[in-house]
């Protein structure tokens, strides 16, 4: 996927991906991914680095690995914001339903994007429930008990001292204008 579409790589005749090197943390692979007219070319491995005040880039040759190889270790690197986007929704579902207005609110403003967001709420399997009816009604968000991403929390959250208990509530308050 290309910036996150499909789309822009169905159109390409031919497409390369950067990645990390999971044998080298400094070293990038440059790899075919896609290839209409020809056959995939092999994988380069390179590092960036800082020369005369510029970049420059040392090719350290062919690495045996492919788009496949590439794509089972790629969630590791999306993990981190997942990880913390599920931790936000425990803290804050943990004591109880909110608002999922009032969720993706403070999610934005902790650096959480709201597809990260969503993709934590699914993963998580958190319950949605409309409150009311029409304009005035709102949508609340719940933890539910027997997923193992919530129960997994729960045993994390017993295990700790009481000082280091995961915070289950946050309260927004505006500074004073």
């Amino acid at each position: 996927q290309g910036a996150g579409s499909i789309a822009l790589i169905g159109l390409a005749r031919s497409a390369l991906h950067v990645a990390r090197d999971p044998s080298d943390p400094r070293s990038r692979l440059l790899v075919h991914v896609k290839a209409n007219l020809s056959v995939l070319a092999s994988t380069l491995a390179f590092t960036p680095t800082s020369r005369n005040e510029g970049l420059v880039i040392d090719w350290q040759g062919r690495r045996n690995f492919d788009a496949r190889q590439l794509q089972a270790t790629k969630g590791a690197h999306d993990r981190p914001a997942l990880e913390e986007a599920k931790m936000l929704l425990f803290a804050l579902l943990s004591g109880g339903p909110a608002p999922a207005k009032e969720i993706i609110d403070l999610a934005a403003r902790s650096g959480v994007s709201v597809r990260t967001l969503r993709r934590a709420k699914a993963e998580m399997q958190v319950d949605s429930n409309r409150l009311g009816f029409g304009v005035a009604s709102r949508l609340q968000w719940e933890l539910p008990e027997n997923n193992h991403i919530v129960q997994a929390f729960r045993a994390l959250e017993a295990q700790r001292e009481p000082e280091e208990v995961i915070v289950t509530q946050i309260v927004d308050v505006d500074p004073p204008t």
